[in-house]
């Protein structure tokens, strides 16, 4: 089991409803492999059990003579936790986003029909195109948060539905440290952590942080992953 998310859509969150999915790294894990219709008790319950039963003993290697626990730096291992609270987001990354979604959503009218695109420029124009990029990303900037502790990592995320996604640190494949054009522009930077899931790269992502901050988080997650992978 590579990935464990926990996802409320916009009438989930009406009803009170959790769907769970729990991904392999086989190609259809991601869409097969869930529980839908939850409430928050159950939910969690689900999530812990199969954290129970995901969780991989301390790392060992081979020396001559035996086995001997491998050898790591212990202070980068229990050096407390990394968070939002100490690394926060740029708030550049909400003009960044609302340029983007200002990108998309205009990209998206030449998709519908001339007989309507009128009626949707009238009623949608760029003001009100720019207003909702401008909510969006303002919605998402406040409600994003990430915490990495001594065992795992969380990233929740909210806007009209909420998200969250757990990251085990024995199942990291790669991390990348990359810019977009418009966070050039504003001088920030994402991380995306991948793992053998299907979905981690559209899950797994920090958007927003300055480059001290990136840089910090990534050395963080690649210590931890040496530890629990084994001589990663």
């Amino acid at each position: 089991m590579q990935n464990i998310y926990i996802d409320q859509d916009f009438l989930d969150r009406i009803f009170g409803l959790y769907d769970v999915h729990y991904e392999t790294a086989g190609e259809k894990s991601g869409f097969y492999s869930h529980v839908d219709g939850l409430n928050k008790e159950n939910a969690d319950k689900l999530v812990s059990f199969l954290e129970e039963k995901t969780r991989q003993p301390m790392p060992v290697q081979k020396v001559s003579g035996g086995i001997a626990q491998l050898e790591v730096n212990q202070e980068e291992v229990k050096g407390g936790e990394i968070s939002i609270r100490e690394y926060p987001l740029s708030e550049a990354v909400i003009i960044s986003m609302t340029i983007g979604w200002i990108f998309i959503l205009s990209l998206m009218t030449f998709w519908i029909p001339l007989i309507f695109r009128s009626i949707v420029i009238f009623l949608f124009g760029f003001p009100a195109i720019l207003i909702i990029s401008f909510v969006y990303s303002w919605v998402w900037y406040k409600n994003f948060y990430f915490n990495f502790s001594q065992d795992k990592g969380e990233i929740r995320s909210k806007v009209i539905g909420q998200s969250v996604s757990y990251l085990y640190y024995d199942r990291i494949q790669n991390i990348n440290v990359s810019q977009s054009l418009f966070d050039r522009l504003f001088g920030i930077f994402t991380i995306t952590i991948e793992t053998a899931g299907e979905r981690a790269g559209m899950r797994l992502v920090i958007n927003g942080l300055p480059r001290e901050s990136a840089e910090k988080i990534k050395d963080f997650l690649l210590a931890k992953s040496k530890y629990y992978r084994g001589g990663l």
